[in-house]
């Protein structure tokens, strides 16, 4: 059972989206955990706008070295993880190698920069709303910051089966005219 987990991690869409989603958990629950302590310096009885600014550079920073150490683990611990390479694994493997560790985790945060926008939107608006309702400031960092996980891990998640689709496309086309030429 285990390496069949494995083997499903190994999934790049599947990866990424784990990655992401236990980054964002983790980012979540410690920026929390930051937003609630800050009551102890006087941050509760600061204006919303600051406690939702104040909020976004805590996520951001804890987010973004969540992701690079989770991606670096599942890309330096596969064999730990998924189990031996078989021949055919190891022959698509060489068919179309992986970008380097540091360049495809900087695609996908590329990715959720472009995603950025929406993401913020929902979770500083429902972060906003949630303080107008008078509900405790680490309560509100899980509504707002819950929501744009679950929306843009969504769409992200339709924008890389699309890119798997377009490139396994572009395989296959390349494939036949290779085929066709000899």
């Amino acid at each position: 059972m285990l390496n069949g987990l494995g083997r499903l991690y190994s999934r790049r869409i599947v990866n990424v989206n784990v990655n992401i989603l236990l980054a964002n958990f983790l980012a979540l629950v410690l920026t929390a955990l930051v937003v609630h302590l800050g009551k102890h310096i006087g941050l509760h009885d600061l204006h919303g706008w600051f406690i939702v600014g104040f909020t976004f550079v805590v996520d951001l920073t804890f987010d973004v070295v969540l992701y690079y150490g989770l991606h670096w683990v599942a890309n330096h611990w596969p064999r730990r993880l998924h189990g031996p390479v078989s021949q055919t694994t190891k022959h698509l493997l060489e068919e179309t190698p992986k970008p380097s560790f540091f360049r495809d985790a900087t695609i996908v945060q590329g990715q959720r920069l472009v995603l950025s926008p929406l993401f913020y939107l929902i979770a500083f608006g429902g972060q906003k709303l949630a303080l107008i309702a008078q509900i405790q400031p680490a309560w509100t960092v899980i509504i707002g910051y819950g929501a744009a996980s679950i929306i843009t891990r969504t769409a992200h998640t339709i924008w890389m089966i699309q890119q798997e689709r377009s490139a396994e496309r572009r395989r296959q086309h390349v494939s036949q005219e290779s085929k066709a030429a000899a």
